[in-house]
């Protein structure tokens, strides 16, 4: 049921990034938007993955160049993601 969910999430994700008109972030939007993604890297993660990067700049930056629905799509994944490793570790999936 939750893969489904996420699978669904997913392709509504796809559709809003492919239609959206380009329209950038500002910079205060994107500062949250580091600190959050920054504050939500898992402690074991060691890797360069861009999505879990605890690079504050590299966040930021990315944020002001990508189109403005972009950020919260990825806000979403994450939250997804992170609900789901917990299901996982605590075997309620």
């Amino acid at each position: 049921m939750l893969k489904s969910i996420i699978l669904l999430t997913a392709m509504a994700i796809g559709l809003t990034l492919t239609t959206a008109p380009y329209i950038a972030a500002n910079a205060a939007y994107c500062r949250n938007y580091a600190n959050q993604a920054v504050s939500r890297v898992p402690a074991c993660f060691h890797g360069a993955d861009w999505r879990w990067n605890a690079n504050w700049s590299r966040l930021c930056n990315w944020c002001l160049g990508a189109p403005f629905s972009h950020a919260p799509a990825e806000v979403c994944f994450r939250n997804l993601t992170l609900r789901e490793s917990k299901l996982l570790l605590y075997g309620r999936y």
